[in-house]
């Protein structure tokens, strides 16, 4: 019985460690990439947050997938998400940015 508890107690301390380490490798993963995509389109964040301050970091991660050309399936992909939960997303960003419905999300974040 103790061992089984102390082999329990181990694989719960050894995936929260995992998960951990997963964790600050996508933090890490995300920085850089991000850091390269400015390099690319210098102050797009800065100007995008200056026009739209209410979005969130996922809204921004969003913007730049969308800016970067990617398509919904590869985002969903990307962010480990269903293709339907990146459409609810790009919709509730197209209302937070306050886009006429006629009005391109893709063509609109180019310009920024």
């Amino acid at each position: 019985m103790e061992i089984e508890y102390a082999t329990a107690k181990s694989k719960k301390l050894i995936e929260s460690i995992i998960d951990e380490i997963n964790s600050k490798v996508r933090e890490d993963s995300w920085l850089r990439f991000e850091l390269a995509f400015e390099s690319a389109h210098k102050d797009f964040t800065k100007k995008i947050i200056l026009k739209h301050p209410s979005l969130t970091s996922s809204d921004l991660k969003l913007c730049i997938f969308i800016k970067l050309g990617m398509q919904t399936k590869d985002i969903a992909t990307v962010l480990c998400r269903t293709p339907d939960s990146i459409k609810v997303s790009r919709h509730r960003l197209r209302q937070k940015l306050e886009l006429d419905p006629g009005q391109n999300l893709t063509t609109y974040l180019s310009g920024i």
